[in-house]
């Protein structure tokens, strides 16, 4: 069920996304890497895994630790909005609300068509994005209140998935959901409406503003499984009027998880089963991989600024546990913890 994993949001003087710093208290799960793993398909056995920084260490299966019951079939994000954390079950179509220090249960919104990735976008409001039957897609407007849906728009193309923050505008990324899509979707959060959309290469999975407010765009490419043709995907910068300030060629398709670095010069992403980096500055596609790990393709990957070290997710068989990687800037490994089945993303608080 995993197109694309890791959300990476741009904080706005206008839209309240993530949690401020003073929302981070001392309770038991106040700061760390949250770790949505999606479970074996059909199997209702996904999960969220908690790594405390502080002293690290690993606690599998939080949500049901606390409240004592399961979270559902596939768990396939989490996100953080005002002391809350929403935890996304796609396959289960629904989204479980809990208090983000204690992980106790304060609302299931019920209702969702196989949801992908919530936003929040005012203190009163979020978004929740969803594939429907695969084919297209909308956003689901949630009253943060009550937490239930009041009302959704359609953004116009197949497998709308992560959302980014830029300014006053949320960029909508269409990965193609089961087929195949080409369009970032920019929409006026205050109005619920669609402003432009923009055609880019196959399957846009993440979108990052680095430092100079230039907007990257790693296109997934695609995969036909009917004449089994590969059409590559690409790696693209944006400028603010969103012309097309570079377009690269990446060597297969798969991209994902793409992250900015702490101080808005470098990018890493995942392609073709290594950990990429790629300089902003630089006027070619100059990857260098720093993943020295010795699996086949890392199913995750995040990045922790604030001590530049690398979060790959190992998903093995899918079916058994997984395990996190932690590997310092330079990719030489730290640590490895077991997690719960199929890690898919890792969110750093």
């Amino acid at each position: 069920m995993k197109r694309i994993v890791f959300f990476t949001m741009f904080l706005s003087v206008l839209l309240l996304v993530s949690c401020s710093d003073d929302e981070i208290t001392s309770g038991k799960y106040g700061e760390g890497y949250y770790i949505s793993n999606e479970g074996t398909f059909l199997t209702g056995n996904g999960s969220v895994s908690y790594f405390n920084t502080r002293d690290n260490t690993i606690e599998n299966n939080i949500f049901q630790n606390v409240n004592g019951r399961p979270l559902g079939d596939v768990v396939q994000s989490i996100t953080f909005h005002n002391g809350l954390a929403y935890i996304i079950v796609n396959n289960s179509n629904k989204m479980e609300v809990v208090n983000a220090n204690t992980f106790e249960s304060v609302a299931t919104v019920e209702g969702l068509s196989l949801p992908r990735q919530f936003a929040g976008i005012t203190n009163d409001k979020g978004y929740v994005t969803q594939w429907g039957d695969g084919f297209s897609g909308s956003i689901q407007i949630i009253d943060l209140n009550t937490f239930t849906i009041t009302g959704e728009f359609a953004t116009g193309g197949n497998g709308p998935d992560k959302m980014t923050v830029v300014g006053d505008k949320i960029y909508v990324a269409h990965n193609g959901g089961f087929d195949r899509d080409n369009i970032v979707t920019v929409v006026d959060p205050f109005t619920d409406t669609v402003l432009e959309q923009l055609t880019l290469g196959d399957n846009p999975a993440e979108i990052v503003v680095d430092r100079d407010g230039d907007l990257w765009v790693l296109c997934q490419g695609y995969f036909d499984w009917t004449t089994y043709e590969t059409f590559n995907g690409s790696l693209m910068e944006l400028a603010a009027d969103h012309s097309i300030k570079n377009d690269w060629a990446l060597s297969g398709s798969g991209g994902a998880d793409m992250s900015l670095n702490e101080n808005g010069t470098s990018l890493t992403f995942l392609m073709g089963g290594q950990l990429n980096v790629q300089d902003v500055s630089a006027t070619s596609l100059s990857l260098e991989n720093v993943s020295s790990a010795d699996w086949v393709a890392p199913y995750g990957a995040g990045y922790d600024g604030s001590n530049g070290r690398h979060l790959l997710l190992d998903a093995k068989d899918f079916t058994s546990q997984g395990e996190l990687f932690i590997l310092d800037a330079a990719g030489v490994g730290v640590s490895s913890h077991l997690t719960g089945v199929v890690p898919s993303e890792v969110f750093v608080r």
